[in-house]
């Protein structure tokens, strides 16, 4: 499965793959699926997690050392 970054004008129904526009998308899995080849993929915003924040993030301390940001609250 591909997850792709949501851009203007694209064509979400498009397959990444083959390039059909034969798909459909599954409001319970959250992708799309080409009725052509086969091929799965879905965007980043469609991700139920899309807009929570990641504590896996990493920041440079002032000492220059990477620091996960869950360390540096």
């Amino acid at each position: 499965m591909s997850i792709i970054h949501n851009e203007l004008g694209i064509d979400e129904s498009k397959c990444q793959n083959c390039g059909s526009t034969d798909s459909f998308f599954d409001p319970e899995s959250h992708h799309w699926m080409c009725r052509v080849c086969g091929c799965c993929w879905m965007f980043d915003r469609d991700d139920p997690d899309y807009d929570e924040p990641d504590d896996e993030l990493s920041l440079l301390d002032t000492d220059g050392v990477w620091k996960p940001l869950r360390e540096l609250k």
